[in-house]
């Protein structure tokens, strides 16, 4: 069983089933407050109770289809809109009645945390702080215009109800967040231990020219569990990127790179292959991280012009000096430099006219829709035509079929990766696809 069936899938379900909970929860509540405010003809109540209930059925429609940054971005704002709305209009304390549907925000608190758990890391922090910030905010003031029908027993018995359900959904979402940290603690611990036990492989997927032959490869780290199974890049590249495991794990992945260019170097039919290697932003930034890829040259006795470093364009989100240094320092030994997903981040056409770039990678998500986007093909001629202008090599990834193929070569793009030549193989099965491929 996988990494995402056992681990992944797991907290998917948690978080959806909580989700629906929640979203039930609002309806029926806001059903019950709705026929109430009827009985008692409060039109405003009516209202209110009624968005709240539209907002909880489309919720749980967009549950239902795992369409989470729907209910992040859109559904959870509106909501706490409302509430906001609900203790200023209709729950404004006094001696004989608290205000109670502050706790709410609690709960929301909570979920958006874990709603936001894999975005920016300004959202994830910054909105519940805001809904926290909330709860205390009505919590600790009287302020309000109370334009509710309701009479003090009744607010009293709402109040009942009210921190009942905020209590029971905040115990959720807390068993959502154990569960959660449980999960992840446990797999940073093992991927920790796979880089000593030697779990962590790479696989190599083919890069061809036009004509047909293998001219190299990207390296892409694969995991085997030894009771999980294959464990996806997907899942433990976050988690590794979140700790100075990625410094460990880019580590090994750039020796085991320059060490298998050392054995292509002995074999006529692959001494030419170059290999590229993704590089994260950490490792990077990190001191040592220049003078430990010319250790390793040295150390290999590779052709330095063979390894190919590829950055993302959130690389230039940060300290950009240090990174032309760097990067000057990695040119000057021979090293060669790729833009990998160009057009999709940071990055403007002065990084790309001042820095030393040897390549340009269009984004699988342009070559996926370049066939049926005007706007795809549009962005991929210009990133084409960019590339010969500056005189950079240009390479299409997630290429699948060949009508793609032949809209790149029409285009000026000659180099291609992806399932439409091969998936990413194991060493043995790489080295097969290379001399069948190139025989052909």
């Amino acid at each position: 069983m996988s990494i995402e069936s056992a681990s992944l899938e797991q907290h998917k379900d948690k978080l959806g089933y909580l989700l629906k909970v929640a979203s039930v929860v609002l309806i029926m509540t806001a059903a019950v407050w709705a026929i109430f405010f009827v009985a008692i003809k409060d039109p405003l109540g009516v209202l209110t109770e009624t968005v709240l209930v539209v907002l909880g059925c489309m919720a749980y429609a967009q549950t239902k289809r795992n369409n989470t940054k729907i209910i992040a971005f859109i559904y959870l704002p509106i909501l706490f809109v409302v509430m906001c709305f609900i203790c200023v209009c209709f729950d404004v304390p006094n001696s004989a009645a608290p205000r109670s549907n502050n706790h709410y925000f609690l709960p929301m608190a909570l979920y958006a945390y874990v709603l936001y758990q894999d975005e920016n890391p300004y959202l994830r922090i910054t909105v519940p702080v805001v809904m926290s910030l909330a709860f205390l905010l009505f919590a600790c003031t009287n302020f309000g215009f109370n334009l509710s029908s309701m009479n003090d027993d009744q607010r009293l018995i709402r109040g009942w109800i009210t921190n009942s359900v905020a209590l029971v959904m905040l115990y959720l979402a807390a068993l959502i967040m154990q569960s959660d940290f449980k999960m992840r603690h446990s797999l940073e611990l093992d991927l920790s231990k796979a880089l000593l036990k030697d779990e962590i492989k790479l696989y190599y997927q083919p890069q061809v020219e036009d004509g047909g032959r293998t001219i190299g490869a990207e390296a892409l780290t694969r995991w085997r569990h030894p009771i999980l199974g294959n464990i996806s890049p997907g899942v433990f590249i976050p988690l590794a990127e979140k700790s100075d495991l990625i410094l460990h794990l880019g580590r090994h992945a750039l020796t085991m790179s320059c060490h298998q260019l050392a054995i292509w170097g002995q074999t006529q039919a692959t001494a030419h292959l170059t290999l590229s290697v993704n590089i994260s932003v950490k490792q990077f930034q990190s001191a040592d991280f220049v003078q430990h890829i010319v250790d390793l040259i040295k150390e290999t006795r590779i052709d330095a012009r063979k390894l190919q470093l590829e950055i993302t364009e959130s690389i230039f989100a940060h300290d950009l000096e240090d990174i032309m240094i760097k990067m000057a320092q990695l040119k000057a030994h021979g090293i060669r430099l790729s833009l990998d997903d160009f057009g999709t981040g940071y990055s403007s056409l002065s990084y790309v006219k001042n820095l030393p770039i040897d390549e340009l990678k269009i984004d699988k998500a342009f070559i996926k829709d370049v066939l049926t986007s005007a706007n795809a093909a549009t962005i991929t001629k210009m990133i084409i035509a960019l590339a010969h202008e500056l005189n950079i090599s240009i390479i299409a990834e997630g290429v699948e079929t060949s009508e793609q193929r032949q809209f790149l070569i029409d285009n000026g793009c000659h180099n291609f990766q992806g399932y439409l030549y091969s998936t990413p193989l194991p060493i043995t099965e790489f080295n097969t696809f290379v001399f069948f491929k190139d025989k052909a």
